[in-house]
């Protein structure tokens, strides 16, 4: 049986340290890098591999693989894979545009039965398309690779909105939904990007009165020197003449970023709203209108005490507060 080598010290510098730390506690991290900045610094403070893969419930390759990257590459170089060989990416800018444009546009407008994309629909349509448009470099693509442009696109994940800007009008973005309960009800809810908060509504109905009512609880919850950045769908009620006027009375207060129209699949929320309706919804079919909104307003309550970040993992989804 060969003998193994032993692997030599991981020496860390202060920064390295840092950095390691910060990419290890964050919540917003990915959760491989997360994985291995654990291992970077359990392994430079001297600790077996063996003991590094049974606490962190690995396999003692992969273990290895890593630090044998942190000590070739790096420890900040470790973090991310390594470029694998391969035929690189051949899609145009202008494909990715294309295929980005198409999902304000109505799947019923070109024909389609249905009312909003879906991945596949996507593929398919883009598919059927894109040689008689000039984007060959797309013709053959799949679901998966949409996804991958979807999550590539700022205009699609909406975490860069609130990048670069000024540190004294600090932006937090917010992504909104009105959501229909069960019986004459309707959640208005939006999730704060960055914390993982939660901040909604239970009302009848969901006309302007009701979004205003949504912004000015908004506007009480976050700091007052920030703008805050609201991701909404483009429906009349967010346009509308009260709206406009209390948006004028708060100047520099809200912005709005319009997601597409006919891609619900694009956004992050639907995942929450599906979890809230099976937890709390159907579990209790039987509730009076009246006790079904307090049980929703508290279950609201309840997720901020220990706020869960949801992340785009396949399906493309959306990053804001809605």
């Amino acid at each position: 049986m060969p003998i193994r080598r032993n692997l030599v010290p991981l020496r860390l510098t202060e920064a390295d340290h840092e950095y390691l730390r910060k990419v290890a506690t964050a919540p917003s991290e990915d959760p491989r890098r997360i994985e291995r900045a654990l291992v970077l610094l359990a392994y430079a403070e001297g600790r077996p591999l063996t003991e590094i893969a049974k606490e962190y419930q690995l396999t003692l390759s992969k273990v290895r693989r890593c630090v044998d990257r942190a000590l070739a590459f790096g420890p900040r170089s470790a973090l991310d894979d390594v470029p694998r060989p391969g035929r690189p990416s051949r899609i145009t800018p202008e494909a990715r545009s294309w295929i980005v444009s198409l999902t304000f546009q109505n799947p019923q407008d070109l024909g389609y039965t249905e009312s909003s994309w879906t991945e596949r629909l996507l593929a398919h349509h883009i598919r059927n398309n894109a040689r008689s448009l000039g984007h060959q470099s797309v013709s053959h693509i799949s679901p998966g690779t949409i996804s991958k442009i979807m999550a590539d696109n700022p205009y699609m994940q909406h975490g860069p909105f609130y990048e670069g800007r000024h540190p004294e009008n600090p932006a937090i973005p917010i992504l909104h939904l009105a959501h229909p309960l069960s019986g004459p009800l309707m959640l208005l809810a939006g999730i704060h990007l960055e914390t993982a908060q939660v901040w909604g509504i239970v009302r009848p109905q969901h006309t302007e009165a009701e979004f205003i009512e949504w912004l000015k609880l908004l506007d009480k919850k976050l700091p007052a020197n920030h703008l805050i950045e609201v991701i909404v769908n483009p429906a009349p009620t967010r346009v509308a003449t009260d709206i406009r006027a209390y948006l004028l009375a708060t100047p520099n207060r809200f912005e709005f970023i319009f997601s597409p129209a006919h891609g619900a699949w694009l956004n992050l929320v639907e995942s929450l709203f599906t979890k809230w309706i099976n937890q709390v919804v159907i579990s209790q079919p039987r509730l009076r209108p009246d006790t079904m909104a307090q049980v929703i307003e508290e279950y609201l309550d309840s997720i901020n005490l220990d706020p869960v970040h949801f992340r785009w993992r396949g399906t493309p989804v959306g990053e804001d507060i809605w």
